[in-house]
């Protein structure tokens, strides 16, 4: 790659609003961008170099976000496309839309690619948009009795 093509790959990559993290095919964390370590809570320092589970089953409460990457793994699922609620080492529940996908050269698996969307405003909208509906449901069904 040229100096160009460096230089423009690391400011994309370092200013994407959405976090990216690559994971090499041993499970090690190799690249984590600001946004991705801001959204899971970890310092870049705290997440390079680290395995995958390592990091993240530590807490039984990420099930369905770890087995997204279970998921790609194991049954090697391409473009997995999935959203799993977050719950970062403050305790703060997030919810993320998550893509990943096989990174490769060659054919080579050389490691998986993982972005993370917030969708946590859309999903509690949708959960309160759920609530008045049910709560109207439930005021016609007593005007009806």
């Amino acid at each position: 790659m040229s100096n160009i093509e460096e230089i423009i790959s690391e400011n994309v990559l370092q200013s994407m609003p959405v976090g990216l993290l690559i994971i090499d095919p041993t499970g090690s964390i190799v690249t984590a961008n600001p946004a991705a370590c801001e959204l899971l809570g970890y310092a870049e320092s705290d997440l390079l170099g680290k395995g995958w589970g390592q990091v993240f089953f530590l807490n039984e409460k990420n099930y369905p976000f770890n087995q997204v990457f279970v998921d790609v793994i194991q049954k090697e699922i391409m473009d997995l496309r999935r959203e799993a609620p977050y719950i970062a080492p403050d305790g703060e529940t997030l919810h993320f839309s998550i893509t990943s996908s096989y990174l490769q050269s060659d054919d080579e698996l050389v490691g998986i690619v993982v972005i993370l969307h917030d969708i946590t405003e859309l999903y509690l909208m949708q959960r309160r948009e759920k609530e008045i509906l049910e709560e109207k449901n439930r005021i016609q069904e007593d005007k009806i009795m």
